[in-house]
């Protein structure tokens, strides 16, 4: 996980807290775009399928996967 260490009052005695939590945030973030991303490929139609290089075989695989499966 990852952590960032914040220093607290301007008294100069070092003090730092972690914050914890600030990977997962972005792995959720991540999670949210995949989801959104494979939403969008089953929406799209053949024509648009051919011109990114894909078949509506391939398409239906990719956007059934989980929004935590790469």
């Amino acid at each position: 996980m990852t952590t960032l260490p914040i220093s607290h009052g301007s008294a100069g005695n070092g003090a730092k807290t972690r914050i914890r939590g600030v990977g997962l945030v972005t792995r959720f973030r991540g999670w949210q775009a995949m989801r959104r991303q494979r939403a969008a490929l089953a929406k799209l139609d053949g024509h648009l399928l051919q011109d990114i290089g894909l078949d509506h075989l391939e398409a239906l695989r990719e956007s059934g996967k989980a929004f935590w499966a790469e």
